[in-house]
């Protein structure tokens, strides 16, 4: 079917997705359980293809163990876009993005969402992709085939990885990452999930349908400005981190999702001129709730298992104020799959970065928190 031929299905849900397309897609989304974090984050990263602006979209990595459900909830995420708005590669071999005009045919990229299985396969690709995504171009002289190779347009990357640790620091201030939920409480909710829903979403097709024609049709590319408060809550919100060289990049992240979330309520947004939207201090607190703890250790340039293990240790020695590394270490593995050795290693970052105190002077060693803003 023509895109065009969804308009009757888009007018049945039309007011649902108008009045909170979040939430919409949120539930085009509940086959997945959980995750709800995630889910918005990957919303908001379509919705920033929609803006006019000359600068990076948002970029998003899914951390987690095989079989946590990553590749389910992207799979479910394009079965909600037309395909003309996404390439999908289960990865990409070496020189393969310096190719890619070749290979599809275009060298335009602009506003492409670019889904890519397994982010470790990107590889040699790192230096090659940065530039993409910084600076919406790419050029590239070969000696062999005698002419220019070129991509030009900002994409929005969307990658999974199994992998803690991603080698280039650099790449990781051009992407929000996140960890899929890996909890036992999670587990039993999925698995009760799987064992007793015998039918699909009441009019799961219908709706995608409808959603597929919102994003292809109803939304409109606009330059999005913010307004006064808007502006005063985000800089106080990124001026209370760690004043890292990684947050001038981050701020431009967390500027993209404010932004990305007014181009998706558009309709109810005001309008600066017929080309230029307003984002509000509702938006601009949507996104900080949002991304405040994950912001708050990637300005660190630390890994998302680093948020994770840090996330879990503040809430025990919120409690207990001092512990043991080994006491705390048996607590962390009761929701967190580590090892001792890699817990230290973990410790030993978070403390370089001052967000945990050791205390040393007696054995056996103890942790304690240390505010980081």
């Amino acid at each position: 079917m023509n895109i065009q031929d969804y308009f009757d299905y888009f007018k049945q849900y039309e007011s649902h997705i108008l009045s909170n397309p979040i939430q919409f897609a949120m539930d085009l989304l509940s086959e997945h359980v959980g995750d709800d974090l995630v889910k918005e984050l990957l919303i908001l990263a379509i919705a920033s293809t929609y803006n006019k602006a000359k600068r990076m979209r948002v970029n998003v990595l899914l951390q987690g163990s095989p079989a946590s459900g990553k590749s389910h909830l992207v799979t479910l995420l394009m079965k909600m876009l037309p395909k003309r708005k996404y390439l999908d590669f289960s990865r990409i071999t070496p020189h393969a993005l310096d190719y890619m005009q070749d290979i599809i045919g275009t060298s335009n990229i602009d506003g492409k969402i670019i889904f890519i299985t397994e982010y470790a396969g990107i590889g040699k690709q790192n230096y090659s992709l940065r530039v993409l995504l910084t600076e919406g171009k790419l050029r590239l002289l070969t000696a062999n085939r005698k002419k220019i190779l070129e991509l030009k347009g900002f994409p929005s990357i969307i990658s999974t990885t199994t992998e803690i640790n991603i080698a280039d620091p650099q790449m990781m201030s051009r992407l929000v990452t996140v960890n899929v939920d890996e909890s036992e409480e999670l587990t039993k909710k999925v698995v009760s999930y799987v064992v007793r829903n015998n039918n699909k979403i009441e009019g799961i097709k219908e709706k995608r349908k409808a959603f597929k024609y919102f994003i292809a049709k109803e939304l409109k590319k606009y330059y999005v400005i913010l307004e006064d408060q808007a502006c005063e809550v985000l800089e106080k919100f990124l001026l209370s981190l760690k004043k890292t060289t990684y947050l001038r990049r981050l701020a431009v992240v967390t500027r993209s999702l404010v932004e990305a979330r007014a181009l998706l309520f558009q309709h109810s947004r005001e309008k600066y001129d017929d080309k230029t939207l307003i984002a509000t201090k509702d938006d601009a607190e949507y996104v900080i709730n949002l991304v405040k703890d994950i912001l708050s250790i990637q300005v660190y340039g630390l890994s998302v298992k680093h948020y994770e293990v840090y996330k879990k240790i503040s809430e025990i020695l919120a409690i207990q104020e001092v512990m043991t590394i080994k006491d705390l270490y048996q607590r962390i593995k009761r929701y967190i799959d580590i090892s001792e050795r890699y817990f230290r290693l973990l410790l030993d970052d978070l403390e370089k970065v001052g967000m945990i105190e050791v205390i040393r002077e007696t054995r056996p060693y103890k942790v304690r928190l240390i505010s980081y803003s």
